[in-house]
């Protein structure tokens, strides 16, 4: 919470002469970047809180439904966050997050069927995929600045 109230100061500062109406184009992009990181990092707290709140279960079935709400809480979010506004030259980049995001609720899936068909190598497949599929998202997301999304 710290950071993005520092980044939104930061954004905030120089970039025009006194008495002057105009912006710097590279402030208007911190600007954008700074709304889009705040906006976004408060979109990835509801959703950390509402994956936070699920139970785990203790039979393979009960555990396939909570991973099924938790993709659907991750979708959710991934929803919101594609209707933020992101500095152009950076859309490239930011979608490349949301695709490692779209991996992860993919390896949800699959992890969730292989438990609904208690496939044990194919949970372990699956698990350990969605390890790497979360690690991959989570360390983008944080190397951009989404740091609630990466934890």
């Amino acid at each position: 919470m710290m950071l993005c109230g520092a980044m939104a100061i930061g954004a905030c500062g120089g970039g025009s002469r006194p008495g002057s109406t105009t912006v710097s184009t590279t402030n208007r992009v911190s600007g954008v970047k700074a709304a889009y990181l705040a906006r976004g990092n408060a979109i990835c707290r509801e959703m950390n809180s509402r994956v936070k709140s699920l139970k785990a279960a203790a039979d393979p079935v009960a555990e396939a439904h909570v991973l099924d709400l938790e993709a659907l809480i991750t979708a959710s979010a991934l929803r919101q966050l594609r209707r933020l506004p992101v500095p152009p030259s950076e859309q490239i980049l930011v979608g490349q997050i949301y695709s490692r995001v779209e991996r992860v609720l993919a390896g949800l899936a699959s992890l969730s069927a292989a438990l609904r068909a208690s496939n044990s190598a194919a949970v372990k497949t699956a698990t350990w995929n969605l390890q790497r599929y979360t690690d991959a998202a989570n360390a983008a997301s944080i190397a951009y600045g989404l740091t609630v999304c990466g934890s």
